[in-house]
């Protein structure tokens, strides 16, 4: 909406076309970014990674901060109350993902403070949140597609709430999943995925690890047969197959629950020290960041934002340019033709 306004002031366009131009960019810096990642080749199949990068769960909290608590906002006690349950368990599961810093933009919002979508989006840039990438343009590694169109986002809060649940205090007085339900209430903008959600019948005399667990496995083998939407190369599976987990089924096939649930928690382990540049056997490099390396900082979090709009704009301008000049050549073709 921000780039959209400052086309706006600076260009004499109609809003349809400057809709179709948006559109159209984007959809080219999709079809842009497959084609790096090899994605549209051949000879280049994609394959799933298999492994847990700790920069998707972060990719996650960053995105569900700053759209969809910005889309409903927090004017009201139900919405402020669950935002501020869910970042105090994220606070304590998971040190480093930057929700202390939230708390506070919570408290200035409980204090008078009124919310508004500029100052909250600032709040969530200056908690500095570990994740890959930029707001507009999130990377994932653990959740990455075939396409850009699967996975990714949904794949990524399935990280989160499972991270939640295996690094929590046992002992705490919330229940984890009870403020992870709440926080769906209201803020996980899938209508159908949220009532889906809510629906599950946690409780607090079984272990919540497990109790997601069941519940993720259940979604899977509901979702399993659907292809309208699904990735082709990564087909809805029950966790952990026995390529990840050898232990976690008994001679018989089933699931030993005991087993699980050590599997879990040492996958889902929280380390916020794996926020670092490290590489694999081939020399590739991993999406990692430590907390506190580093990083473009600005005093006012406002003017990053708009130097991180701005740069993306030029772009934008001459896709524009050459855009309206076409259209303007066309029309003046056919006026000829036509006068002919």
């Amino acid at each position: 909406l921000e780039v959209q306004g400052i086309i706006k002031e600076n260009m004499h366009v109609d809003g349809s076309m400057m809709q179709r131009c948006v559109g159209m960019r984007r959809s080219l810096q999709a079809e842009k970014r497959a084609r790096r990642g090899g994605e549209s080749s051949s000879t280049d199949p994609f394959v799933e990674t298999r492994q847990l990068y700790a920069t998707d769960i972060a990719g996650a909290f960053f995105l569900t901060m700053w759209n969809e608590v910005s889309l409903v906002g927090l004017d009201s006690a139900g919405p402020l109350g669950a935002v501020k349950c869910f970042l105090r368990i994220v606070e304590a599961a998971l040190p480093g993902l930057g929700a202390d810093a939230l708390l506070e933009a919570v408290a200035e919002i409980e204090n008078g403070t009124r919310f508004s979508v500029e100052s909250w989006q600032e709040a969530v840039l200056a908690a500095r949140i570990p994740y890959y990438g930029a707001p507009n343009e999130v990377q994932w590694r653990t959740c990455k597609g075939s396409s850009p169109s699967y996975r990714g986002f949904p794949c990524g809060m399935w990280l989160l709430y499972h991270s939640i649940t295996v690094n929590v205090d046992a002992g705490g007085d919330t229940n984890p999943l009870e403020a992870i339900q709440e926080y769906v209430r209201y803020f996980f903008s899938c209508e159908e995925c949220r009532q889906h959600f809510l629906e599950f019948n946690f409780t607090r005399d079984e272990d919540p690890v497990l109790q997601l667990w069941r519940a993720h496995n259940s979604v899977n083998a509901r979702l399993a047969p659907v292809k309208e939407g699904a990735d082709p190369f990564v087909p809805k599976r029950q966790f952990p197959d026995a390529e990840i987990c050898g232990n976690c089924r008994n001679s018989l096939g089933a699931f030993d629950e005991s087993e699980v649930a050590v599997f879990l928690r040492k996958w889902y382990e929280w380390d916020p020290s794996a926020f670092s540049t490290s590489t694999d056997e081939s020399g590739n490099s991993s999406y990692f960041f430590r907390p506190g390396r580093p990083m473009p900082l600005y005093k006012d979090p406002k003017q990053r934002h708009r130097d991180k709009v701005r740069r993306s704009l030029l772009p934008l301008y001459v896709f524009l340019a050459v855009f309206v000049t076409v259209a303007v050549l066309n029309a003046g073709i056919f006026a000829l033709v036509e006068g002919a």
